[in-house]
């Protein structure tokens, strides 16, 4: 039902609604039981089941995921500003990249974190400012969205950083149980590993026997290309024989490790001479120095790769 600000004929001043109560409590349940409900029936079940000591135990576990609560209810509002951008720039048609963050140790500068984030605190000290404008009572509701707009900067700067992650996981906090017990294909492929003296180049593996079957018994499962796949595979096997293997990059080589009829059309392209001359130029420098596997190693299976 629409509410109705002037009930009488003569009526100045509008009659503002008054809150119900009941449906922002309502509203307000429902939110909370569908962001926190998940988490809460997962650590359940962990617990129920005796897993929680995996992670260390039910107080770290409990610790840790109080504290990736609080680091998640802090960004919510950066979130929530970058999202809106995004929708933003969807419908204007303004150009916005969506790059992949990076996975390796790259830590964010201060410098950076101020350029992405100071807009948002600026915006929750402008809210500020306004609500104390006004005379209004301060919403104390509204305490976290502004102090993780507030806060933005330096949970960006300090947790991209190795050294707060390290710190957690030396307590036994926000560990998984692949980190406390290293699973069994790590274990293998460090074995592996520690038993060459040098671990062969990939134009040695391509040219090898030994090692070429190596590789490709770890990309047996992988389905043939077709299509548009298949004629980007050939031109990257074109590519490769023609211009040798110094121009290629690591992509484009664990793309060949990892696709094994790429990988046997290069390998027959190499054996019949078929190919740049760096191919084969250096083979007896690498013969010297390259190995063969351990015996006591275990047998390639799919999807473990030696290399």
């Amino acid at each position: 039902e629409l509410p109705r600000y002037f009930t009488e004929p003569d009526q100045l001043f509008p009659i503002w609604p008054t809150a119900n109560l009941r449906l922002m409590l309502t509203l307000f349940g429902l939110t909370a039981t569908l962001l926190l409900g998940p988490k809460l029936l997962s650590l359940a079940i962990i617990v129920l089941r005796g897993q929680a000591r995996q992670f260390g135990g039910a107080l770290r576990l409990l610790a840790g995921a109080l504290l990736e609560f609080v680091h998640s209810l802090l960004l919510a509002p950066v979130r929530m500003l970058f999202h809106s951008q995004f929708v933003f720039a969807a419908l204007t048609g303004w150009k916005l990249d969506w790059k992949s963050p990076p996975r390796d140790g790259a830590a964010t500068g201060w410098p950076e974190a101020l350029r992405r984030h100071g807009p948002h605190a600026m915006l929750a000290l402008a809210w500020i400012g306004a609500i104390a404008c006004s005379g209004a009572s301060f919403p104390w509701w509204l305490s976290p969205i502004i102090v993780g707009l507030l806060a933005g900067v330096p949970l960006s700067t300090w947790g991209s950083r190795i050294g707060p992650g390290r710190w957690l996981r030396a307590r036994g906090l926000l560990v998984t149980p692949e980190e406390r017990r290293e699973p069994l294909v790590l274990r293998e492929a460090r074995r592996f590993a520690e038993g060459m003296s040098l671990p062969p180049t990939f134009e040695f593996a391509l040219r090898d026997m030994h090692w070429h079957a190596q590789v490709a018994a770890a990309s047996a499962l992988r389905a043939p290309a077709s299509g548009c796949k298949a004629r980007a595979r050939d031109a990257l096997v074109r590519l490769a024989a023609e211009d040798g293997p110094k121009p290629l990059t690591a992509a484009q080589r664990h793309q060949l490790l990892t696709d094994a009829h790429a990988w046997a059309e290069l390998q027959s392209r190499v054996q019949a001479h078929r190919a740049h001359p760096d191919w084969w130029r250096p083979a007896a420098h690498l013969a010297a120095h390259a190995v063969a596997p351990p015996r006591a190693a275990p047998s390639p299976r799919p999807g473990y790769m030696p290399l």
